[in-house]
């Protein structure tokens, strides 16, 4: 790490090991001494009234209809927070590896990683209510299920770190890497101070979730996952304070497209205290997101509904919830979906492909999985 490069003294300070062998950057406690400027303060304003317009558009949806967005659009912003980190399975891999064995042993690891993280969001929003505290424990157990049996999973999963980790190129070294972050004696502080701030109501929720995304990084508490754990803490705080009922905001949609910048300016608020457009990109993306995951929610409402029209028995309109689970399916799903023998079934199945709902994609003549396009259509 390059001392010389850390020119600011808001947001903390450079230390050095006591061997003197490498330096770290170590942050100043929340909340820094600053004030946005009255640009971001607009943009901080915009991006509340979007989240509170998804918010209150799932607030109107059955409880139905919300496990179904729940399910593929948690898995969506699993698939793109897992993307930053280098995984290369795409959303329609991992619905595909449900019902189709995975043969390719990177892409069965990626996949994963994925439904780890769904796991990890699905477990989080079930665990924290409203106003509730985040709390320590709940920090490493999110960390424990998103790290099981994956990359990582030997690195003590739910603990904090021990020894001096860096953030760079896997063969950089504490002394060459780019950015050396807290070191692993202040991290029960700096967490704690951390709990403290986000937990707080008197900070307004997307100011405290994107100065706390960066606290998180420049601390990272764990050997490993920390930037996933990081992307997914932002969700819970927007549950513990009420602007998000369900896990559906595709966050991470924005830093994945985004992720030089991400990176970059993330690096930035280290080294030259550049906080305000940190909070000017957060916001962009919480806005840009909230906005676009709301037009989503109601292309699959509306999708839905088309669907069932489209076909004359009662049955084959209870399968189309299914598809919306997951786009592929097989004759066992149906049967085990809507109760059904499998003759039946194969007929439901039957009534889908006529009416070019779904089709097949394996090419056997047994053991058929079908694939519904239009849902991976409005999903991607």
């Amino acid at each position: 790490m390059n001392e010389s490069d850390f020119k600011g003294t808001i947001t903390g300070e450079v230390r050095w090991a006591m061997n003197g062998a490498y330096c770290h950057f170590h942050p100043h406690d929340l909340p820094f001494d600053w004030t946005s400027s009255h640009e971001v303060q607009s943009k901080l304003n915009r991006a509340s009234i979007e989240l509170a317009r998804l918010d209150g558009m799932m607030s109107f949806i059955s409880d139905e209809t919300a496990m179904m967005l729940t399910s593929n659009l948690s898995l969506r912003e699993s698939a793109s927070s897992s993307s930053i980190e280098g995984t290369r399975s795409t959303l329609d891999d991992v619905f595909r590896s449900e019902k189709i064995e995975e043969r390719d042993g990177w892409r069965s690891r990626d996949n994963q990683e994925i439904v780890n993280y769904r796991k990890a969001i699905l477990y989080g929003f079930e665990r924290l209510t409203k106003g509730e505290d985040i709390t320590m424990d709940m920090i490493r157990d999110l960390h424990r299920v998103l790290m099981q049996g994956v990359r990582g999973s030997d690195k003590s999963p739910g603990e904090f770190k021990t020894r001096q980790n860096a953030i760079g190129m896997a063969s950089d070294t504490l002394e060459t890497a780019k950015m050396v972050p807290a070191s692993p004696e202040s991290v029960d502080h700096l967490i704690d101070n951390w709990l403290e701030y986000v937990n707080s109501d008197s900070i307004a929720t997307v100011e405290k979730l994107a100065i706390s995304h960066y606290q998180f990084e420049a601390i990272h508490p764990f050997r490993d996952g920390n930037g996933r754990v990081g992307r997914l803490l932002m969700l819970m705080i927007l549950r513990r304070d009420g602007l998000l009922r369900q896990p559906v905001l595709h966050l991470s949609g924005y830093l994945d497209s985004n992720r030089d910048r991400y990176i970059d300016l993330m690096y930035r608020v280290s080294s030259e205290d550049a906080l305000d457009e940190w909070l000017g990109f957060i916001t962009e993306a919480l806005e840009v997101q909230a906005r676009s995951t709301a037009s989503t929610v109601e292309a699959l409402v509306r999708y839905r509904e088309r669907l069932r029209s489209m076909v004359g028995s009662v049955n084959a309109a209870r399968s189309v919830d299914l598809l919306f689970k997951n786009p592929y399916i097989t004759n066992a799903d149906v049967a085990e979906g809507i109760g059904v023998s499998r003759p039946t079934a194969e007929k439901v199945i039957a009534e889908l492909e006529e009416a070019g709902i779904i089709r097949e994609v394996t090419g056997k003549m047994r053991n058929r999985v079908y694939r519904a396009d239009g849902v991976l259509e409005i999903l991607r």
